[in-house]
């Protein structure tokens, strides 16, 4: 989730949705108790606390990466993502996800 969300920021130019980011971000940092800036890298410390391994400790083989972010490019979800991203930006976030 955290290298969606990191992902997602990055690609945002609404200001709409910039502002909701924003607000995703204050609410996680005070749920967490940590500064607004530091959210993604302490979502990412949560989860590992948590037992939420990365994709590689769940099994995922690295070879898999590249298929699952093409196909994820033009899955029907992705109508539903805030901002369009390319099957390489994916593969990119499964990548940071699977280390």
């Amino acid at each position: 989730m955290p290298f969606g969300l990191a992902l997602n920021e990055s690609q945002i130019n609404d200001p709409g949705l910039r502002q909701r980011v924003n607000d995703v971000r204050r609410w996680l940092a005070d749920g967490l108790d940590v500064p607004v800036d530091q959210v993604w890298d302490s979502l990412r410390e949560w989860s590992h606390r948590a037992g939420l391994g990365t994709l590689r400790d769940l099994g995922v083989a690295r070879d898999a990466l590249e298929p699952a972010a093409l196909a994820a490019s033009t899955s029907s979800s992705m109508k539903a993502n805030p901002v369009s991203l390319s099957g390489e930006q994916l593969l990119e976030m499964l990548e940071a996800a699977w280390e």
